[in-house]
């Protein structure tokens, strides 16, 4: 009897070794339909929030593979380019004061209908995505632009808030003390949609 109960708990041992990792993100269930490889983005060279954009753009295109193991994600699995127009772009960034609106980013999905959605997730797959940085001045948060910047990104790709993780997505982005730090959550909820 004690063989047995030491067999068992030895391929037990054994057979945890090869249980997938579990990640933690939330998906729209929806996605650009030309995926994530080898894209473009728009923003203008004029923009205050510039640096910060092709920041946030750069943080996806380059992940940091201290976060991952190989066999999850490679950089080239998100590759943006920016666009020096809106032609064809998968993903335009725009920044103006709207006010006291509540938020510091919101991502607009449009597909062949038209916007898709406004003021929500999306509900089919989408063409493109604007998203909309909020600068009013009462939002005083300049080093977190690039993780807002990211986020936003992230909401384009077709992930939506998980909260409580740490995670890029997390609707507190613009609280968070390492809000460009891309996280194994936020990169396997892109892996699992493209």
């Amino acid at each position: 009897m004690k063989s047995f109960a030491t067999v068992s708990l030895a391929l037990l041992l054994v057979a945890s070794l090869f249980v997938p990792q579990a990640f933690a993100y939330s998906l729209s269930g929806y996605k650009l339909i030309n995926g994530v490889k080898n894209q473009t983005y728009y923003v203008d060279s004029n923009n205050p929030l510039y640096s910060n954009i092709t920041a946030a753009m750069s943080n996806w295109n380059t992940i940091d593979p201290t976060y991952i193991t190989p066999t999850q994600f490679s950089s080239t699995d998100v590759s943006f380019t920016r666009s020096s127009s809106t032609t064809g772009t998968s993903i335009d960034f725009y920044t103006a004061d709207l006010g006291n609106t509540g938020w510091f980013g919101f991502t607009y999905y449009f597909n062949s209908s038209g916007a898709d959605n406004p003021g929500g997730y999306p509900t089919n797959n989408y063409t493109y995505c604007q998203v909309k940085l909020n600068t009013w001045s009462g939002y005083s948060m300049n080093n977190t632009w690039t993780g807002i910047a990211a986020h936003e990104t992230g909401h384009a790709f077709g992930l939506k808030h998980y909260d409580g993780n740490g995670s890029l997505m997390d609707s507190n982005i613009a609280y968070m003390t390492s809000p460009t730090t891309i996280t194994n959550d936020d990169i396997s909820g892109v892996r699992s949609t493209y």
